[in-house]
């Protein structure tokens, strides 16, 4: 179903709101989150920052994008039920990808160079979990299927990404990533929205806990689970 302006407003201030509440409410980790992102962390910090001349440290160089931040918080990476497999790591300036090229050829990396001329760089190859893009857009996943859709520009992201860091490092909020995921998935989106609505509304903590649960398991795709959540009178409020 395809939402009018008006729709589309209200989502996206019903996201941010719910996104507020849910990174005020969540403890982040003591160390950098899991295991397994810190290892990719402590991995990027050798094969791709200083190649492009920056550490990760630097405001208003980069961003990781992707589900990198859900795993920040611990009572998130236990929903989602899985591990961060790869890490995502957008460096839009142009000198900084000029800096790759030159860091390549001096110290006689090899790399693909049809790639890092569309703004791609994998430091391990296709297999590898760590890659580096110029440009955010998830919409390059089904350009066709994705032609009208609107995503937030990758300047936008990486000045809202980098008002503070986590760990050292910045991440793309929270509501980018959950707004990215639902338009990737449309009946999600739908569902979500339809839930948000509810969130927003809830007066009782205990509801706005079992939404924000469900959500969090429509997100990752459990949507079994996520319906386990749900407090018995909410049950047929839920659109299939």
């Amino acid at each position: 179903m395809k939402m009018n302006l008006s729709e589309i407003y209200l989502k996206e201030v019903y996201l941010k709101k719910f996104c507020e509440d849910l990174e005020e409410s969540l403890q982040l980790a003591e160390n950098i989150g899991n295991a397994d992102l810190s290892s990719l962390l402590q991995k990027a910090d050798k094969i791709i920052f200083p190649r492009f001349g920056i550490k990760p440290g630097d405001r208003n160089k980069y961003f990781i994008g992707g589900s990198a931040h859900l795993h920040l918080y611990p009572e998130v990476s236990a929903l989602l039920n899985d591990k961060p497999g790869d890490l995502d790591i957008v460096i839009p300036g142009q000198a900084e990808w000029d800096y790759l090229a030159k860091y390549l050829d001096h110290n006689k990396i090899p790399y693909n160079k049809e790639e890092l001329a569309q703004g791609i760089f994998r430091p391990e190859g296709k297999e590898g979990p760590i890659e580096a893009f110029r440009e955010w857009d998830p919409a390059k996943l089904d350009p066709e299927k994705y032609k009208d859709t609107r995503f937030t520009p990758t300047p936008v992201i990486l000045r809202t990404s980098n008002r503070k860091s986590i760990g050292g490092y910045y991440f793309m909020p929270l509501y980018d990533i959950v707004d990215y995921k639902m338009k990737l998935n449309r009946t999600k989106e739908e569902k979500i929205t339809n839930l948000l609505a509810q969130y927003i509304s809830a007066t009782d903590e205990k509801e706005k806990q079992n939404i924000k649960n469900q959500i969090l398991q429509l997100f990752a795709g459990n949507e079994v689970a996520a319906k386990s959540f749900l407090a018995p009178s909410l049950a047929n409020k839920v659109k299939e």
